[in-house]
């Protein structure tokens, strides 16, 4: 039995029963499929019996494809889909069954789905994403994805024209939809990568899942995006820069000038996460061990409010204080309950990012004069902290434990070049355990 068949939904060959009791059925004379074949597009012209017509005669597509499929449950699934000419139908059966039989089979209403639908789901079944990740592809995908492919059926999408938006984002001209006044600007690699191949490649991906099959092949798989270029962006202070910088902090936050301060130097010398320090309590500082207990940060939730949640990996982790650093912290915490935030702001409660970067950051290195380097950022202070413990003599575990990265091959190729140069140490210590044996050679 064909596993995709063609139908006729104008014509039809009538039973009849013969003097004997059998049952047949009348072909359509041939010249009557000769009329209608010339008066396909004015049906009701043709000279075709009334007998040999169905109920749809003349309405809507003449050619049906039928077809049974196994869809990704294992199950058995009816499909069907018209057409206006017969070799349509029939190229489009041949190819149908060749997709059954060698286990290809896509369902036509799968792939038709709207990419808009699919992105939805693929958003919705998003649970183990942290808030601030559900954000950020939330945006992409409204911003960037959907003004550019919403209204595609998700087994439309080509690979050539993947390839062209990837020219279009990063010449800033690609199709966009932003809630503010904003003027596309052209995007950086990093960005691309994020956009194209972690939340529009999301979407693709599960829809070419082995658990759904609603396209046969991903066309996001063969597509070259952008490198980055071989610049390395990031800044490592001196000493004097962030005593420079603090002092600065203070001077621009007159009414908050000890926390501005402080709190500089405690991610200059302690390695956190700007917004793991600015979610600290009083209470997770332990003055006698010098560690401080990492176990939270400030994040955002699906709704674009600043929460607290687990820090970067969800771990919780411990980092050693600096003695130097104990009666700064001791000054800014006084006699407030253990409870409060460490950092607080000049009228109490939490210290906002954000406002922080503007109101003082910003000034503070201006006013340092260090306004001029590129790529200084608050994160800046992470990096000039891993640069210090290299220094120090910190190995790879011990930093990676620190930092509270998922993985020392994390901090190698994030501080891979910061370690020094030992290739002649291990030169020096092979030739002397060489010289080692000659001798007890020689003895012998």
């Amino acid at each position: 039995m064909a596993r995709a068949w063609i139908e006729d939904l104008w014509l039809t060959e009538p039973k009849v029963t013969l003097p004997d009791g059998t049952a047949t059925r009348i072909p359509v004379p041939s010249a009557a499929v000769k009329s209608l074949a010339a008066y396909m597009k004015t049906p009701g012209k043709a000279k075709v019996p009334d007998r040999f017509k169905t109920a749809r005669y003349g309405k809507g597509k003449r050619w049906r494809v039928s077809w049974w499929g196994i869809g990704p449950d294992g199950a058995k699934k009816r499909g069907s889909k018209a057409f206006e000419s017969r070799l349509d139908a029939e190229a489009f059966a041949a190819a149908m069954e060749d997709d059954i039989r060698a286990g290809r089979y896509i369902d036509p209403n799968d792939a038709n789905r709207s990419f808009r639908d699919v992105a939805a789901e693929w958003l919705s079944s998003k649970n183990n994403l942290r808030d601030r990740s559900y954000v950020r592809y939330e945006n992409e995908m409204n911003w960037y994805v959907l003004p550019k492919w919403g209204n595609r059926p998700i087994g439309g999408v080509t690979e050539a024209e993947i390839n062209e938006w990837v020219v279009q984002l990063t010449a800033g001209t690609a199709p966009h939809e932003f809630k503010r006044k904003q003027v596309m600007q052209p995007m950086k690699a990093k960005t691309i990568k994020s956009v194209v191949k972690d939340t529009f490649g999301g979407v693709l991906g599960y829809a070419a899942s082995p658990k759904r099959r609603w396209i046969a092949n991903n066309p996001l798989v063969d597509v070259k995006l952008p490198q980055d270029k071989d610049v390395d962006d990031r800044v490592f202070l001196t000493h004097q820069q962030v005593a420079d910088i603090a002092s600065a902090a203070a001077v621009v936050d007159k009414k908050n000038s000890k926390v501005s301060k402080t709190l500089v130097q405690f991610l200059a010398y302690t390695g956190l996460r700007a917004n793991e320090a600015l979610a600290l309590r009083i209470e997770d500082v332990d003055f006698t061990s010098k560690r401080i207990r990492v176990s939270k940060t400030f994040t955002t939730d699906r709704q674009g409010r600043e929460t607290e949640g687990k820090p970067k990996g969800g771990k919780v982790r411990t980092v050693p204080i600096p003695v130097f650093l104990v009666g700064d912290l001791k000054s800014i915490i006084g006699n407030r309950n253990s409870s409060d935030y460490l950092f607080t702001a000049f009228h109490g409660g939490m210290i906002h990012l954000n406002t922080w970067r503007t109101r003082v950051w910003y000034p503070a290195k201006e006013g340092a004069g260090y306004g001029d380097i590129e790529g200084l950022k608050i994160h800046s202070l992470r990096h000039t902290y891993a640069s210090f413990a290299i220094g120090a003599g910190c190995d790879v575990k011990t930093l990676q434990v620190v930092m509270g990265h998922a993985s020392a091959v994390e901090t190698l190729n994030t501080y891979a070049g910061l370690w020094p140069d030992r290739v002649d140490e291990v030169a020096e210590a092979m030739e002397s355990k060489y010289a080692e044996w000659r001798q007890s050679e020689e003895k012998a």
